[in-house]
């Protein structure tokens, strides 16, 4: 017996439609689905909002999108303002000139971020690369290699402005290899460690390596077998 294909979703304009299992998804404009949404691509140029989970092969956002639910992904290119209401999960996730929001866990593969970050639970991926513009929070960082520094695009705006746009605040980091610029943390914890200007780190834990700016603050310094 023969499978049915997967029909495709196009959404043009101000529209509101139930969610479902769909082929590709497509919307231009302020576009509401209602209830869980499968598809194997959703590409999104304008404002929209899933009411429920929203399951993706491949996403492309640009502009705003909120998940009420969970968000799950193989691949995500994001540009704009992102908010998931619940926890996040792929292999690869691209945050470009905007914010990434997430009230749980935000686990991945790989994470690169060229703007700001907010993952009120776990931001945790094999490697994580951020480049803030933006002051970031998470509440625990997870992974093989963390590195975290500003955008070029912030070292320029710190000439003229002397807010603490760009900084990360975490409780606890942890990693194989951390490398760390214009971060707030209570607990450093790795094997090979570098703690750059502009941070502030209650304590550093480390096994192989520590190197300490002299732009830098911390107030521990334990190394650990």
């Amino acid at each position: 017996m023969s499978i049915p294909s997967k029909g495709n979703l196009r959404l043009v304009g101000e529209t509101t439609m139930n969610g479902g299992v769909f082929g590709r998804v497509s919307i231009i404009g302020d576009s509401r689905l209602i209830g869980r949404t499968q598809c194997d691509s959703f590409s999104c140029t304008g404002n929209s909002q899933v009411e429920g989970e929203l399951a993706a092969g491949s996403m492309k956002v640009i502009g705003e999108l909120i998940v009420e639910g969970d968000l799950k992904a193989h691949t995500a290119k994001l540009t704009g303002e992102i908010r998931v209401q619940g926890s996040s999960q792929g292999d690869r996730l691209n945050v470009t000139g905007g914010m990434f929001h997430v009230e749980g866990n935000c686990e991945y593969e790989q994470i690169l971020v060229r703007g700001m970050i907010v993952a009120k639970g776990l931001l945790s991926a094999d490697r994580i690369d951020l480049r803030l513009f933006g002051g970031s929070t998470a509440s625990e960082i997870g992974g093989g290699h963390i590195l975290v520094k500003q955008s070029k695009a912030m070292s320029l705006k710190k000439l003229f402005v002397s807010h603490d746009f760009g900084t990360l605040r975490a409780g606890t980091i942890e990693g194989d290899v951390i490398e760390l610029e214009h971060t707030i943390a209570d607990v450093v914890r790795g094997n090979r460690v570098t703690i750059g200007p502009g941070c502030e780190i209650g304590r550093v834990e480390y096994r192989d390596d520590l190197r300490l700016s002299k732009k830098a603050k911390a107030a521990k310094q334990v190394r650990i077998d």
